[in-house]
């Protein structure tokens, strides 16, 4: 029994990290990211080539917190990057 729950413990986990939003850093410096889920919002340093992961179940806006870009509409699944000081469809 305490198999069959472990096992269903990583089964959800390793779904929610594969719908997740990721966020990857395509410029030279570190950015923070913010990821606005409405009532709340979520910030996370991304360091140059890294890749950081948000769950988005609904539209969240997604912006880099020390730019001067507006927010990027997304949702669980997508892949975005920062380039250019601008988070964009990663390509």
């Amino acid at each position: 029994m305490k198999t069959l729950i472990s096992l269903s413990i990583l089964t959800i986990l390793s779904v929610s990290s594969a719908l997740a939003l990721s966020v990857t850093n395509r410029d030279k410096a570190e950015h923070a990211v913010t990821v606005d889920k409405g009532a709340v919002e979520v910030v996370h340093k991304v360091a140059p080539g890294a890749t950081v992961t948000e769950p988005c179940p609904d539209v969240c806006g997604v912006r880099i917190a020390d730019g001067n870009g507006s927010d990027f509409l997304a949702k669980d699944a997508d892949k975005l990057a920062i380039t250019g000081n601008r988070v964009l469809p990663d390509k």
